[in-house]
């Protein structure tokens, strides 16, 4: 089985993170750049208009509406897509995964089951990863100087996340761009949540201390636990194509799981 969130999905869920603004009359188009700890380097595209946000990178969007928290996985090349509700992810995968263990290992016998063992091992550690996190953290969100939260030039902001007292991410707040004034950062920080911990990774970015300081402005760098770096190379305030907010009529649903692992 090819890993539940491919390269492309995964970097467009991180992107996400960084632009909490929509406007009616002309949306915002940001692309940033996404280096590695292995020195790759991947660009994506972001489109944010009519309470819509849109993150691109090549041929795959995610396309968030705050409005009904609801989300759209669109696949340009192959015309596929998937939509719901933010709260139907975690179950729908899930779901999915049981599906494929009981059609796969069904009537095997038990020499076929010894000998695939390690392939149904890792559809169930990927389902156990799907679980919620039950257990309660301790989040901290502190300046990255003692004596002055701005650091750098441009009157830059620098912060770093502590959960359970270990650093998980720094990030740095430009306020000359401030993206979220027409926008309210609690509508999509919870829905930005729900990705991040689809890989158990700590859901900290709905936690009151985080949206105090990203209402600051706008993210414009941030380093995280695995060593990448997300920056933004570009602004461009303009009206969006009305193609990229939306999915087309001829697209075709599909399975979310099947998007998530193309």
């Amino acid at each position: 089985m090819q890993v539940l969130v491919n390269n492309h999905f995964k970097w467009l869920l991180i992107a996400l993170v960084f632009f909490i603004q929509s406007y009616g009359i002309a949306g915002w188009v940001i692309v940033q750049k996404n280096s590695f700890a292995d020195g790759n380097q991947s660009f994506t595209r972001i489109y944010i208009q009519n309470q819509k946000y849109i993150v691109q990178e090549e041929n795959k969007r995610i396309v968030f509406d705050t409005n009904d928290h609801r989300f759209s996985f669109v696949d340009d090349f192959t015309q596929k897509y998937w939509k719901g509700a933010i709260d139907s992810i975690r179950p729908n995968l899930i779901a999915s995964l049981d599906s494929i263990i009981k059609e796969q290992f069904s009537g095997m016998t038990v020499e076929e089951m010894q000998r695939f063992k390690p392939i149904k091992d890792r559809y169930i550690e990927q389902v156990n990863r799907l679980k919620p996190d039950t257990l309660k953290h301790q989040i901290e969100i502190l300046p990255n100087s003692i004596n002055d939260d701005k650091m750098g030039e441009d009157s830059i902001y620098s912060f770093l996340v502590k959960v359970d007292n270990q650093v998980v991410e720094n990030f740095w707040i430009n306020p000359n761009y401030n993206l979220g004034k027409e926008i309210s950062w609690e509508e999509l920080a919870p829905m930005l949540d729900v990705f991040y911990s689809l890989e158990r990774k700590i859901a900290f970015r709905s936690n009151p201390l985080y949206i105090k300081q990203i209402q600051r402005g706008t993210i414009a760098r941030k380093l995280d636990v695995n060593g990448v770096i997300t920056e933004i190379i570009s602004i461009e305030q303009k009206q969006i194509d009305a193609t990229k907010m939306e999915i087309p009529a001829n697209y075709k649903k599909s399975v979310l799981i099947d998007l998530f692992s193309q």
